[in-house]
This record gives structure tokens, sequence and C-alpha cells, in this order.
């Protein structure tokens, strides 16, 4: 979710600046001439702020979703393996630094954490495939 904002605020910028540099180009015509892309810059831009806005509440969905899983979890040391994981992000080598322990624990705290909230094979999969930072 993270890549896609990023992406779209990446091509709104664009328009944005495509719009700065547009001015109409009169021929003595009424009217003007030559079409006018001002109209369309202001349509595009419009249209990726709903699509910005849009995005950016599913990842506030999404994100409370996986903090009130995470909450359901007994454990803090499990708690915190999430967290790490899914709302930062981090690799399991980065998290096993960050709490002193082997990559293999964490493997293990993690898949006790799964068990206790119970996420089925095909969500976790869609997490992990993006493993970015939440925030």
């Amino acid at each position: 979710m993270e890549h896609k904002i990023q992406r779209i605020l990446e091509e709104l910028e664009q328009w944005k600046s495509k719009a700065q540099k547009v001015t109409r180009a009169f021929d003595g015509v009424p009217g003007g001439g030559g079409g006018d892309l001002l109209p369309q810059c202001v349509g595009k831009i419009m249209e990726l702020e709903e699509e910005l806005n849009a995005q950016i509440d599913r990842m506030v969905d999404k994100r409370r979703e996986i903090e009130e899983a995470i909450a359901r979890v007994p454990n803090p040391q499990q708690q915190e393996v999430l967290s790490l994981r899914y709302i930062d992000g981090l690799s399991w080598e980065r998290i096993a630094e960050r709490l002193f322990y082997s990559v293999q624990h964490i493997h293990k705290l993690h898949g006790r954490a799964l068990q206790v909230i119970q996420i089925p094979a095909s969500e976790l999969n869609a997490i992990e495939c993006d493993s970015q930072p939440m925030v």
C-alpha cells in the first residue's frame, strides 16, 4: 500500500507540474486555438487526489485491523515481533537484532503468535508481500 501511495503522489506531482506549465494558445481565433490542456490537467489532478485519499483510507483501515489482531496476542514478546514485522516492516534479521534473540527464536515467537490470532495463510501471504512500514 505504501508503494502505491508513493506512486500516486509522484504521478500527482507530475500533473501539477504540467498544469503549471500550461499556457493558453492565442492565435486570433475566438475561443483560443489548439486545445486547452489545463482542464485535462485539473481533471487528472482531482482524480489522483481522490484515488490517493481512498488508498490512504484503506491503509489506515488495514493498519487498524493489524493492530487489533496484534493486541489479541497475550504475550508481549510475540506482540513486539508482530508489530516490528507487520507495522514497521522490519526483516527477520533486524527484528532479531533489535530484540537480542536469534532469528530462529524470532520465527518461533512469530509462529506461536500466529496460532493465537489464527491468521489465514492467504491473508498472511498478502501481508508478507508488502513488508514495508505501514507508517
